[in-house]
């Protein structure tokens, strides 16, 4: 995933797979053969300013990415088992499961969350618009927002989810 902001700034999110050459000088190493992601800020002439690498327990892929008008750099994907985004420990429950994080314009950890069902769920992606997250994906029996659950029989249903930006609590917004 790919985001310019209006200045320039560019935010690169990737999901990648055992050893991945940045530069001369940064590798990223996925720990095995689970996929792993990194997050990779550059300048308007391409040059790499930051670059930061997460894995965790299971597979996880990055599926969305933005830019706020602050500079500051969401993402949304989603991870199996556990991971850690440079935050605290996020733990799923089950297959796949919805991580959302927020990141200051130099790649510094702000807040990270995980959101867990019994089933499979996914993030697919992300939109910044003011002090709201909005992220869209799919979920099959049930999925967890905080205080707020969504349930399914058998099959996928899709969400939308809105969020704070400042604090990344679910705010309202969840249609199935």
């Amino acid at each position: 995933a790919l985001q310019v902001s209006d200045s320039g700034q560019v935010a690169l999110a990737i999901s990648y797979q055992q050893d991945l050459v940045i530069s001369d000088s940064i590798t990223f190493n996925s720990g095995g053969l689970a996929f792993g992601i990194g997050l990779i800020g550059i300048d308007t002439n391409g040059s790499i300013n930051w670059a930061q690498d997460f894995f965790g327990t299971g597979s996880e892929e990055i599926r969305g990415v933005d830019i706020d008008d602050q500079g500051a750099i969401y993402l949304t994907g989603i991870f199996s088992s556990e991971v850690t985004l440079g935050g605290p420990l996020l733990s799923g429950i089950e297959g796949h499961d919805v991580m959302l994080a927020k990141f200051d314009h130099d790649g510094t950890h702000i807040w990270s969350k995980g959101y867990a069902g019994n089933g499979f769920d996914q993030a697919l992606g992300l939109d910044v618009q003011g002090q709201v997250v909005y992220i869209t994906g799919r979920f099959k029996q049930n999925l967890s927002f905080d205080d707020f659950t969504l349930n399914s029989p058998d099959h996928y249903e899709v969400f939308v989810g809105a969020f704070l930006t400042d604090t990344c609590f679910y705010r309202s917004g969840v249609w199935t």
